[in-house]
């Protein structure tokens, strides 16, 4: 499996609000300075840290579609890309806005 294959693969899973095993997402050179599964679960904390870690110097923006809590989008904004991604959690959408991104500037 590609590196690229792999990152499609995970993104699947969180849209569907799954997530895979301890250990199937560390993809080689990825992942390793934050826990993303931690973001999966909720912790904004661990977004940041896996943005800052994986995207530096990339912009984001994050707001709630409904008072609810439910709905959040993330937006991420770097020299060529501008994603925007939405889930159940601010951090969960975060989340998938990094892996959207990381799977667009994946080369086939």
């Amino acid at each position: 499996m590609t590196r690229k294959e792999a990152l499609a693969e995970l993104v699947a899973k969180v849209e569907a609000g799954e997530w895979p095993s301890r250990g199937a997402y560390l993809i080689p050179g990825e992942f390793r300075p934050a826990d993303p599964g931690l973001a999966f679960q909720g912790s904004l904390d661990a977004a940041k840290a896996l943005h800052e870690a994986v995207l530096p110097g990339w912009d984001w923006g994050c707001h709630l579609e409904g008072l609810d809590g439910f709905g959040a989008s993330v937006h991420l904004k770097g020299e060529e890309f501008v994603i925007q991604g939405g889930a159940q959690s601010s951090a969960r959408a975060w989340l998938l806005v990094i892996l959207h991104a990381l799977h667009s500037m994946e080369q086939d």
